[in-house]
């Protein structure tokens, strides 16, 4: 069976899946993105780090299973949708 999504955006749904929580792209990026060779105060890793996830939940976004919501600070957390919530990358096939 093809895969349905990358290994960092299943990463992603299970992290959102199994934490309750609002979580800023930032915050999912520092759970669940491996950097092998990173440092933790590197800033420009850290910039890698968002941007990878933010494509990442971007892409997952566009299948219908994480919305970004603009909270009254301005940030945007991310949060499942019902498909999200449901969704199981072993058996379910993303549109």
């Amino acid at each position: 069976m093809a895969k349905v999504l990358s290994e960092n955006a299943q990463k992603i749904l299970t992290f959102l899946q199994t934490h309750d929580g609002d979580f800023t792209a930032a915050d999912i990026a520092n759970a669940v993105v491996d950097w092998v060779d990173a440092k933790e105060d590197d800033e420009k890793t850290f910039k890698a780090k968002k941007a990878s996830a933010n494509g990442t939940i971007t892409g997952l976004a566009k299948k219908g299973l994480v919305v970004r919501e603009e909270v009254e600070d301005g940030d945007k957390i991310i949060r499942l949708t019902a498909a999200g919530g449901a969704f199981d990358p072993e058996t379910d096939k993303a549109e």
